[in-house]
C-alpha cells in the first residue's frame, strides 16, 4: 500500500552526480513511480525535521552547480511536486548539516517509525549500506528489484494485526481518519473488532507525531431505527475503553445500505470562519476486513487496493456529511463513556 521514501539533500545537486545525462534519467524514472498521471499515489515522501528538510532541498537544488545546468528545470520541477506528497516528522536532537547527518537523521525516524527507502547518492550509499538495508543507493531506480513491495494493491491474511499493520502509513499521517464498514454492532466477531484496532492505531503515536483531529466510524443503521440507542451502546462499550482523556471518536450512523469499506484520511484544517476543512489525501478499498473469529479462515486472502485520486473524491464526497442536505445520526464516543 502506501511507502515512504526519505531522500538526501545531495539527490537534488549536479555537483552530487558525475554523469548528469544519467542523473536526469534516475530523476525522471523517480517522477515518473512518484507521479503517476491516472493511477493511485503509492509513495509518500518523509519531511524530516518537522519540515526542514524539504527548505534543505530547495536550497541544494538552488546551489551555483545549479544554476546554469540543463537539469535545473527539471530538478525544480520535481520538488514543487514532491510537495504534495510531504509526510512531517519530528526532529532527533541536533540539527543536520550534511548528507551523511541527514541520513542519520532519517535512520533515527525510522527507528521510531519505519521509513520504507532511505535514498542517496552513491558515496553516502557506500558509506552507509551496511548500517541499514532501508540505505538505498539512487542508482538503484531503474532496477525492478528497488520497487519489489511498492505497489498500490495487495493481498492480506485475515489477521486483524496484519491488515492494520499495512494501514499505519494513513494512521500515522492523517489528521482526519474515516472507517466505512457496514457491520460495526458491538460486541465481538463482527466489524466493530477491526474498528477497535483501527482506532486505536489511529491515537497510537509517537512523540513529536500530532494526534488526529477528527476519527470517524462511519456504519450502517439498524433497520428497526427504534433500537439505534441499544446499539450505540453496545459500540461505545468496545470503543470507549480504548481511549485516553481528551481522545474522542464520531459514529456515524447510515440508513442508507453500506456495500463496500474503505479508510479515508487526510489533511484537516480551519477556515477563516473556523470551520474544519478537510482534504482526503489517501484512500483503500478494503475487499473484506477480518475480525476476532477461530484460525480456521486465516489462511484466505482478501485484495485491497489504493484508490486513484477521482475514486477518492467520489468516496469522500459520498460520505461527508457537511455536504449534505439530509444528515444521518452522529453520536460521539468519549473516553469513560
Amino acid at each position: 500500500m502506501l511507502s515512504e521514501f526519505s531522500f538526501t539533500p545531495s539527490v537534488f545537486s549536479a555537483e552530487s552526480h558525475a554523469d548528469a545525462h544519467r542523473w536526469q534519467e534516475q530523476l525522471c524514472e523517480m517522477a515518473r513511480e512518484l507521479f503517476p498521471r491516472n493511477n493511485p499515489c503509492r509513495i509518500v515522501i518523509s519531511n524530516l525535521c518537522e519540515g526542514h528538510w524539504y527548505h534543505e532541498a530547495q536550497n541544494w537544488a538552488k546551489n551555483k552547480a545549479n544554476k546554469d545546468h540543463p537539469a535545473r528545470n527539471l530538478v525544480q520541477g520535481f520538488l514543487q511536486e514532491l510537495e504534495s506528497l510531504l509526510v512531517a516528522r519530528p526532529s532527533s536532537p541536533g540539527s543536520p548539516t550534511d548528507d551523511a547527518s541527514w541520513v542519520m537523521e532519517a535512520l533515527t525516524s525510522n527507528s521510531v517509525e519505519s521509513i520504507d527507502r532511505i535514498i542517496a547518492c552513491k558515496p553516502i550509499f557506500e558509506r552507509f549500506r551496511r548500517v541499514s538495508p532501508a540505505i538505498r543507493n539512487l542508482d538503484e531506480v531503474s532496477d525492478n528489484g528497488f520497487w519489489r513491495g511498492v505497489s498500490s494493491q495487495t493481498k492480506l491474511p485475515m489477521r486483524i494485526d496484519k491488515q492494520i499493520l499495512v494501514l499505519r502509513k494513513l494512521t500515522l499521517h492523517s489528521e482526519f481518519l474515516w472507517l466505512v464498514t457496514p457491520y460495526i454492532l458491538g460486541g465481538e466477531g463482527n466489524d466493530t473488532d477491526f474498528a477497535v484496532a483501527f482506532v486505536e492505531a489511529a491515537f497510537v503515536r509517537p512523540e513529536g507525531f500530532p494526534q488526529p483531529k477528527e476519527v470517524v466510524l462511519h456504519t450502517k443503521a439498524p433497520e428497526k431505527l427504534e433500537t439505534i440507542d441499544n446499539l450505540v451502546s453496545n459500540i461505545r462499550k468496545r470503543v470507549a475503553p480504548i481511549l485516553k482523556p481528551k481522545q474522542k471518536v464520531e459514529l456515524i450512523m447510515w440508513s442508507d445500505r453500506l456495500l463496500d469499506r474503505y479508510v479515508v484520511g487526510g489533511n484537516c484544517t480551519a477556515s477563516s470562519r473556523g470551520h474544519r476543512q478537510l482534504s482526503p489525501r489517501w484512500g483503500v478499498l478494503m475487499s473484506h476486513i477480518a475480525r476476532n473469529v477461530k484460525a480456521n479462515g486465516m489462511e484466505k486472502t482478501t485484495p485491497w487496493c489504493l484508490l486513484d485520486r477521482t475514486l477518492m473524491g467520489d468516496v469522500f464526497r459520498e460520505f461527508d456529511i457537511d455536504s449534505l442536505k439530509a444528515k444521518p445520526r452522529t453520536f460521539m464516543i468519549e473516553a469513560g463513556a
